[in-house]
């Protein structure tokens, strides 16, 4: 019985080939979405899983009542073991990078290397995670500190096909021997490195005090320890620490919490230059959107099914004369939906690997590998889409008497297609949503770029990271910064602690002497080299810009237009900050994102603790690339192991948008996906229609009728559809996009005009979709259309 079925089902889709393709290419991209942003939706919220010991590990965590941070001082861990019960093990670990301002290199036969986030950690580090070792041992961590760890990729590109274990790499001046090679780090991983180096090289940073907030502090508990006897047990601890020092006001400003590592991924902490942090409302958008193109697919589905409603009673009522049952009418049915769904899964799983890389990049994510238990959880997806698909029109398609199926006008496949118009709206409001939404963002973006350059330089100026910072290499920067200068293709070079796009500036109090009186004031600040501000185009609005020649400029500041008005300075002249004078007032200018407003800058002249040279280039026309190859030879000779690599400002600033761009991003691949869905169903229900209407069109065309008439009768039923679907859509998406705008400080407006695009788009692709087949129908030769029954 079900192979007699399944041929019929396979007949069936070989008489309606045109039809079923489109069908089944509509679920084809709805489920190729489906598992790709599925798969990864599912791996950001398995963050951390990997870890054998992930339920009993925590981080320790400081709140103080202007600042949340994720560090501790060094002396955390080790109180932390010796005092509290139940702790098995604890471990430092530094972001030796120095929170992101600061890159790395290592040097390996005269050849530089750039290494991603090198830390250092203390021994019962790899007791704790589940790192896998590959070769060599880490017992030396614990006796020598010029051992070293380096990852997988890090080895390879290295040492290529050498073992590298006994090797010897230049790391800040030192050596040190490669005494472990560790296994690729998990995608899922929080915590990534490529480079691991014993605590003994942060003896700075561990320090006996409790006022040195520089480290991470992770400790695991042993089975018996819960969390809230966990965190007790640390709050009364640092109480009576900090009663013990006679600082009990510390004990009271500042609360010690634990994070356990399951929850790191997605907590908000932008002080973290550790882990990796996910957005916890971009992935539960992704599984909406998930959600959305399933069900669009789905409505397109069951909307192509119910427009063959009088048709498929017909066939019942066929079958229930030759005596097949209501069970069996309804077991067929449902395959005969299972069926389609199921290989479009399978379609639809070898198409996803094809585009995993290409969707990935496009959004800006990382798409973990496809494996076989995906693909075997896609199926039972796609099975079970073809049961809720199916089954309604299963169960009233078998539910009518015989002798009424078997009717030549079926009253109850017309209502049924009614239901279908239902659908065909409710997807193009969909799309017509999703339209508006993505011309907003990008037009919200277009203005946040323009918006960000305003008194800034942009694509002209270009900046590299110190590496290896220390005292020792700033002659070889002061050098470096003045042989560039000498190049044709430079006209300024210039050194800063900060860059404009930054996650943060440093943030300080800072003295502020103004009329005679002091008064602590709250400012972001910025250590600059004494072109600086010519090198970035700032517009000067008051005073003047520092000057190397005048020995008082050297430690005096610059500010922004928005400290002035903040502490209603009328003469700069008059006021001094942190004992220095203030020569000059700037523009106001986005040194942070849109999303807030501009805050006091304070600038000061200062190059002895810089972490970027900066260069402006003599013109933005030159052979970018050739000028960057010139620009790293030059450092390369004065100091191999200097700078890393070269970034450009605008792509810098850029990246505090990373989210709305891949919101951006996601919502116009959500677009497209539900349009071409959409517009594959509305091309089978076309030729469906201009099926059941073949002898009408026949009547009228021997009876005058004209195409352009015949045209405007097969196709008003779908402009009708897309006219509701606008007005339904309009709404939603102008108070959804109202609600997204509010992120913004600074933002566009919501022109009218953008919504008229959008219904203009939604209508033309359904004319478009649908107009090749009303033509076809339209110019049939009359003859032919009579003859059809």
């Amino acid at each position: 019985m079900f192979k007699q079925e399944m041929k019929q089902i396979v007949r069936g889709l070989r008489r309606q080939v045109a039809t079923s393709t489109m069908n089944i290419f509509g679920l084809v991209i709805g489920f190729t979405f489906v598992i790709l942003v599925g798969i990864y939706a599912f791996s950001e919220m398995n963050f951390d899983r990997f870890h054998e010991n992930r339920e009993a590990i925590y981080r320790v965590e400081l709140s103080l009542p202007d600042l949340d941070l994720c560090t501790t001082p060094g002396i955390m861990s080790s109180w932390i073991k010796g005092n509290i019960p139940g702790v098995v093990h604890s471990t430092r670990i530094l972001n030796d990078e120095e929170g992101g301002m600061t890159e790395r290199n290592i040097v390996y036969n005269q050849t530089k290397y750039k290494v991603d986030n090198p830390l250092v950690v203390d021994a019962d580090f790899f007791s704790m995670f589940s790192f896998g070792i590959l070769s060599g041992e880490v017992r030396s961590f614990y006796t020598d500190k010029y051992s070293v760890a380096l990852s997988k990729s890090l080895a390879g590109r290295v040492f290529g096909k050498e073992n590298p274990i006994g090797k010897t790499i230049e790391y800040k001046g030192e050596m040190f021997t490669v005494r472990a090679i560790m296994d690729e780090i998990p995608q899922n991983s929080s915590i990534r490195f490529d480079m691991l180096l014993p605590a003994a090289n942060m003896p700075g940073y561990v320090t006996t005090g409790w006022g040195n907030n520089t480290v991470h502090t992770f400790f695991q508990a042993d089975e018996f320890s819960t969390y809230d006897q966990l965190q007790q047990k640390l709050s009364n601890g640092m109480i009576a620490v900090f009663n013990s020092l006679g600082a009990p006001e510390v004990a009271k400003s500042r609360s010690y919490h634990l994070n356990p590592l399951a929850k790191i991924y997605y907590s908000p902490n932008s002080h973290d230059n550790l882990c990796a942090h996910g957005n916890r409302k971009i992935t539960l958008m992704l599984l909406t959107l998930v959600l959305i193109v399933l069900l669009i697919a789905l409505l397109n589905y069951a909307n192509t099914i119910l427009s063959r409603a009088t048709e498929s009673i017909k066939k019942i009522g066929i079958r229930s004369v030759n005596g097949s049952s209501r069970a069996n009418n309804v077991r067929f049915l449902v395959y005969q939906a299972i069926v389609p769904s199921t290989i479009a899964v399978i379609f639809a799983f070898i198409i996803s690997y094809l585009l995993k890389n290409i969707l990935g990049n496009f959004l800006n994510i990382s798409i973990p590998d496809l494996k076989f238990s995906y693909f075997l959880i896609a199926l039972s997806v796609g099975i079970l889409t073809g049961i809720v698909v199916g089954l309604f029109p299963a169960l009233k398609f078998t539910s009518y008497k015989i002798t009424s199926s078997l009717k030549e006008s079926n009253n109850a496949g017309r209502k049924l297609n009614r239901l279908g118009n239902v659908f065909s709206i409710a997807q193009f409001a969909a799309s017509i949503v999703l339209i508006i939404s993505v011309f907003t963002i990008y037009k919200q973006m277009n203005f946040v770029f323009s918006e960000s350059r305003k008194n800034l330089a942009g694509g002209a100026v270009i900046y590299m990271p110190v590496a290896n910072r220390s005292p020792q290499t700033a002659p070889n920067i002061k050098l470096i910064e003045e042989t560039l200068k000498q190049l044709p293709e430079i006209k300024n070079v210039s050194t800063s602690l900060h860059m404009p796009g930054d996650e943060h500036y440093s943030d300080f109090r800072i003295p502020l002497l103004k009329n005679g009186e002091e008064m602590v004031i709250s400012t972001y600040r910025n250590m600059v080299g004494v072109d600086y501000p010519d090198v970035m185009d700032f517009e000067i609005a008051e005073g003047r810009f520092f000057d190397s020649d005048i020995k008082s400029d050297y430690m005096s500041y610059i500010v922004n237009e928005s400290l002035i008005n903040k502490y209603n300075i009328d003469d700069i002249s008059k006021v001094t900050l942190d004992g220095a004078p203030i020569i000059g007032v700037i523009k106001d200018f986005h040194y942070n994102s849109l999303h807030n407003t501009i805050e006091p800058l304070a600038i000061c002249y200062e190059e002895s603790y810089q972490s970027r040279i900066v260069i402006k280039l003599a013109s933005a026309n030159t052979s970018l690339t050739e000028t960057i190859k010139k620009i790293i030879n030059t450092t390369d000779k004065i100091d191999n192991a200097a700078i890393t690599d070269v970034y450009f400002l605008d792509q810098h600033i850029a990246k505090l948008y990373e989210k709305e761009i891949q919101v951006s991003n996601i919502l116009f691949a959500l677009a497209l996906f539900s349009i071409l869905i959409s517009g594959m169903g509305l091309f089978s229900m076309s030729m469906l229609i201009s099926k059941m209407r073949t002898k009408e069109i026949g009547i009228r065309k021997v009876n005058g009728a004209k195409i352009s008439e015949i045209l405007a009768m097969l196709n008003k039923d779908f402009i009708k559809w897309v006219a509701i679907a606008f007005v339904v859509a309009c709404p939603i998406a102008y108070y959804a996009m109202n609600k997204w705008l509010e992120n913004f400080a600074y933002k566009t407006t919501l022109s009218w005009w953008i919504f008229a695009l959008a219904g203009v788009l939604a209508l033309g692709i359904a004319l478009l979709t649908v107009s090749w087949q009303s033509w076809r129908a339209a110019t049939r030769n009359p003859v032919e259309a009579l003859r059809y029954e």
